[in-house]
């Protein structure tokens, strides 16, 4: 996600929920790992160190009830095919 559409994002969600953010999917894994589970987690494919798909398979393994999003950034079609091919993917959307 780009900075601007990430704060947007965070400007419409911070009025309903409690809302966190990371600048790569490391710092994100670890937030998720100090803070306990969440409700739902939206990444970017393309994240820093490790990959949005990455990150959303450790969540799987250690929070198996989040609901997972991923935002592809390109029109890549072989990220989904991927995901699919492992395994009950996590949704996906375009923008």
């Amino acid at each position: 996600m780009t900075s601007r559409a990430l704060t947007l994002t965070t400007r419409i969600l911070k009025g309903m929920f409690q809302v966190g953010t990371a600048s790569n999917g490391a710092a994100a894994l670890r937030q998720f790992t100090d803070l306990g589970p969440c409700a739902i987690v939206l990444s970017d494919m393309d994240r820093f160190g490790l990959s949005g798909l990455e990150l959303l398979r450790e969540m799987k393994s250690s929070w198996p009830d989040t609901v997972r999003i991923m935002i592809p950034g390109n029109s890549d079609q072989a990220t989904p095919v991927d995901a699919a091919k492992q395994g009950q993917p996590p949704p996906f959307t375009r923008r």
